[in-house]
């Protein structure tokens, strides 16, 4: 099901296309995925988190969080973390 959502921010109009899914597809054990990515730096030995930055209609801000996405039908599990990835 998806949805438009036309709202005012910052200076200007914006309009969101919205989507979500009351259940999860019957081929998947889970409905979405989290992925954690961690860069190491091999000379420093330094850890990195990748994490996106999205705009978040409910809190009219930015937020940084690791990627994530739903399970599309007849997708297995790491192949919607590596789309999620890229």
């Amino acid at each position: 099901m998806f949805y438009r959502t036309k709202k005012k921010y910052f200076a200007g109009v914006g309009v969101w296309q919205t989507a979500f899914r009351t259940t999860k597809p019957k081929s998947a054990p889970v409905n979405g995925v989290t992925v954690i990515p961690i860069l190491k730096d091999s000379t420093s030995g330094r850890i990195w988190f990748v994490l996106e930055k999205q705009f978040r209609i409910p809190v009219m801000s930015f937020t940084l969080e690791f990627p994530a996405g739903l399970v599309d039908p007849n997708e297995s599990i790491e192949q919607s973390a590596m789309r999620e990835l890229k």
